[in-house]
């Protein structure tokens, strides 16, 4: 949603090790070049990367995550 994306929000990505990154909303929306991702090149991901795995260009090495098992979006104020 553009609107409440344009208000401010945090997208938190956790993996199953506890990893976990976050997003501001205005960063992740209408934004192409982030995936989160079930398969690679139509196959279903190797274990090591399963069951999501968040992927994209305009993401910076130490900010994608394999073994995403949660999405939390979060409102604040």
């Amino acid at each position: 949603n553009e609107t409440l994306a344009d208000q401010g929000y945090t997208v938190k990505v956790i993996a199953n090790d506890g990893y976990a990154t976050s997003f501001n909303s205005t960063f992740v929306k209408l934004n192409d070049n982030i995936i989160l991702a079930n398969l690679e090149n139509g196959t279903a991901l190797e274990s090591k990367y399963w069951p999501l795995r968040l992927v994209g260009s305009a993401l910076a090495k130490g900010q994608m995550a394999r073994n995403v098992i949660e999405i939390q979006v979060i409102f604040e104020g």
